[in-house]
């Protein structure tokens, strides 16, 4: 458990290959640089060498940046969807709390007039409209909350059966893009997966913290056929979700451990927040 931190994401493929290219160059003519007596070439090549290095660090760190600008938007995008949420559960309350006298006569005269058939056609249609009542909150993390319940709404819209259990207290010493990053990449591979089954899909996930240990837990089905943690999306990041959570856990001193079953895919991460 105790491995090295790594404070930089990995950088895209292309990227790592113009590094390679270039440092390839720079030894064949460094080669024939060492044999030269100019001194105007050897310092000419000595000043590229170093353009060059302070160039690889304005790369990585313009790299980390933009990663780190595209989880703040993430960000900002799921507090938006999560108070849109508020915002509809608040008015859903209050067209509860409306009908609510309205349904309580109905049932009251049903049951003075008898019409019994009538009474339990009413409670029935109140049971429905409760089982159909959307479930927006988790946890009180709200960070957590949000990215959960956006997820899961997804999952839900597909038609995937799902099962949620969060304790965690309403901070965490663990960063936010963190919780994003692993979050979400671990949701949005188990909704994928559960798109190639044809029935019976399926995710669990639980999340609780012991003496400060953030563990993370899903379960997910899959077809049997697809055995890849890289998903199909459009876009620069393909790929990249497995090595950032595994860069995020080797950051908290973590692991990161994942298996296929029969027809199920199971990942857990753990992070520890005293050693950040």
């Amino acid at each position: 458990m105790n491995r090295k931190s790594k404070k930089h994401h990995s950088l895209p493929a292309h990227v790592a290959f113009l590094y390679i290219a270039i440092v390839l160059v720079c030894f064949t003519i460094s080669s024939y640089v060492l044999f030269s007596t100019d001194k105007f070439l050897v310092s000419s090549h000595m000043i590229l060498l170093i353009m060059y290095y302070f160039s690889f660090k304005v790369i990585e760190k313009v790299h980390e940046q933009n990663y780190q600008h595209q989880l703040n938007e993430k960000k900002l995008v799921l507090e938006n969807q999560y108070y849109q949420k508020v915002e509809q559960h608040q008015e859903e309350v209050r067209m509860l709390k409306h009908d609510m006298k309205n349904q309580l006569l109905g049932i009251q005269a049903y049951y003075q007039e008898q019409q019994y058939e009538k009474l339990e056609e009413l409670l029935a249609t109140l049971v429905q409209k409760s089982e159909n009542y959307e479930k927006t909150f988790f946890t009180s993390n709200k960070l957590v909350n949000l990215i959960v319940a956006d997820k899961i709404g997804l999952a839900k819209e597909k038609g995937i059966d799902y099962s949620v259990e969060i304790v965690i207290p309403s901070e965490l010493a663990i960063a936010d893009n963190d919780l994003i990053n692993v979050l979400s990449n671990i949701l949005d591979n188990a909704i994928e997966a559960c798109g190639y089954c044809e029935d019976g899909a399926f995710i669990f996930l639980e999340v609780f913290l012991k003496r400060h240990c953030l563990f993370v837990q899903c379960k997910n089905s899959t077809d049997g056929l697809h055995h890849s943690l890289d998903t199909r999306k459009n876009s620069g990041n393909h790929g990249l979700g497995l090595k950032s959570m595994r860069a995020v856990a080797d950051n908290y001193n973590g692991e990161l451990t994942y298996k296929w079953e029969d027809k199920q895919f199971s990942i857990e991460v753990l992070l520890f927040e005293d050693h950040i």
